[in-house]
């Protein structure tokens, strides 16, 4: 690319001083943002521990109550564990799966049409409601209604 008049008129060390100070002011909005995170973070840390002590509180009146047992629940939590770090490990999308505590799935299986026994408005016949048509006389079986 040939070299322009600006070019030449600008030399290369006014380049580096507007880049350097350019630079310097990301740097700042950078700073700024970082505060920011900490920020959230601090906030974030004192809501675990606000539910952590809030777990234990349930769990101990729940304990007093007769309705929990420790050891059964430190087992199934245990377990609860370890199947989250199963699931990490086979990747991003089983970690999901494993919080909702099924097993993956290729696709969620297709609605079932219903089925309810419905009696035709018109003949009486007793058919499955999926074959059947509302109309303004009522609920009529598709035999019915096409005719």
């Amino acid at each position: 690319m040939p070299v322009g008049f600006w070019d030449s008129f600008f030399d290369n060390d006014y380049r580096q001083r507007s880049d350097i100070n350019d630079l310097r002011n990301d740097a700042a909005y950078v700073a700024a943002d970082i505060e920011g995170v900490r920020a959230h973070c601090f906030r974030l840390q004192r809501q675990v521990g606000d539910l952590s002590v809030l777990v234990s509180v349930l769990v101990k009146v729940l304990e007093e109550n007769g309705q929990l047992d420790p050891k059964v629940l430190r087992y199934r939590v245990e377990a609860e564990l370890e199947a989250l770090a199963a699931a990490r490990m086979q990747g991003p999308g089983s970690l999901g799966e494993s919080l909702r505590g099924g097993a993956p799935q290729a696709s969620p299986p297709e609605p079932q049409a219903p089925t309810t026994p419905t009696t035709c408005g018109k003949c009486g016949q007793v058919v499955p409601a999926n074959r059947t048509t509302i109309t303004e006389s009522g609920v009529v079986c598709d035999g019915c209604a096409a005719r």
